[in-house]
């Protein structure tokens, strides 16, 4: 039955399957796990002689004693510290209404059939594959989700897609672009 030994070297002894009766003291030596977790504190209380045991235990009450001094002082601050909000309402005739710009973040807000065929329009000697790849290439330069395959793209292929691109986008302000491609 395994068992729970008490002081620095404390560990558990488990029992070997089907044998109830014997226990593994393979790790006998070994410290607690807790050891290791306070750095300080595990270095005090294993050193082997009584200078490092004075150095590493005054070292952990160097480090406790700030750590409470500088908590205290953020504290104080806080608390006693004034906070003052100012705040001015001033009326305006009119005001101007903010340019807000929607952009989705998942690829299938797209119409693919529409711009597979305008591709094939204005690029007509492209392959299916390598149409796909570039409207892999645009979704991922426009900063949409799950296209983690582009960096795997070798540089000089990345190259041409991006010139396919240019070739694919140029007739378009940016507007119409963005009316062709949606569902």
């Amino acid at each position: 039955m395994p068992h729970l030994q008490s002081g620095l070297r404390a560990r558990v002894a488990m029992a070997l399957p089907g044998k109830p009766n014997e226990v593994c003291y393979c790790h006998e030596r070994d410290y607690a796990p807790w050891t290791g977790e306070i750095h300080g504190l595990s270095q005090a209380l294993m050193s082997k002689s009584r200078k490092q045991k004075i150095f590493w235990w005054l070292v952990l009450i160097i480090c406790i004693f700030c750590g409470i001094f500088t908590t205290v002082l953020v504290v104080l601050e806080y608390v006693e510290g004034p906070t003052a909000t100012s705040t001015t309402i001033k009326m305006v005739n009119t005001l101007e209404f903010p340019t807000i710009t929607v952009c989705p973040k998942v690829p299938d807000a797209f119409n693919f059939t529409t711009i597979l065929e305008d591709i094939h329009n204005l690029i007509p000697d492209i392959d299916e594959i390598v149409a796909r790849d570039l409207i892999s290439y645009f979704i991922a330069g426009s900063g949409l989700e799950n296209m983690d395959m582009i960096p795997y793209n070798n540089i000089s292929y990345n190259k041409y897609l991006n010139s396919l691109y240019l070739t694919w986008s140029r007739g378009y302000t940016p507007g119409e672009f963005f009316d062709r491609i949606q569902v």
